[in-house]
């Protein structure tokens, strides 16, 4: 080993360990690296919760649509200041839209089924900052269609 030491003459006892320089630059590239994903992470949550948001109100639509039919009772769906109520409650708790996400309907601000469970065609849109998705509701006895 110490033959080794003489043939190569930059190595020496005091450059064995990173020097402060090369410290913060090894430091600097790993939390640029790690920021790189977080800002990524935002959108992607913001996505999951549009996706989550948009089957809970297929699902509770299909539940008042079975409702309708089987109570023989008309059922409608509200939607006011980014809330979803049902009349009369057949679901225990208003849908409330996550943070950033807005509703909307093509007509009107309710969606009417019958008591026999047909519905009007309407659509559901749901806006985020990155995205649009719409919910279609078919005429007859209510079809939904997912778009992204």
């Amino acid at each position: 080993m110490q033959s080794m030491l003489k043939i190569i003459p930059w190595y020496s006892k005091k450059s064995r360990a990173f020097t402060l320089i090369e410290t913060v630059i090894a430091l600097g590239i790993t939390v640029s690296i790690m920021l790189l994903g977080s800002f990524y992470l935002k959108s992607y949550q913001e996505t999951i919760s549009l996706s989550e948001y948009q089957a809970e109100i297929c699902s509770d639509l299909r539940y008042a649509m079975r409702y309708a039919t089987i109570k023989s009772e008309k059922v409608e769906m509200m939607v006011l200041d980014d809330q979803i109520y049902f009349r009369p409650r057949i679901i225990k708790e208003n849908l409330l839209a996550p943070k950033g996400v807005t509703l909307s309907l093509t007509m009107d601000h309710k969606i009417v089924i019958k008591d026999d469970g047909m519905v009007n065609a309407n659509n559901i849109y749901l806006h985020s900052s990155h995205e649009e998705k719409v919910i279609h509701l078919q005429l007859g006895w209510g079809q939904l269609i997912y778009e992204s």
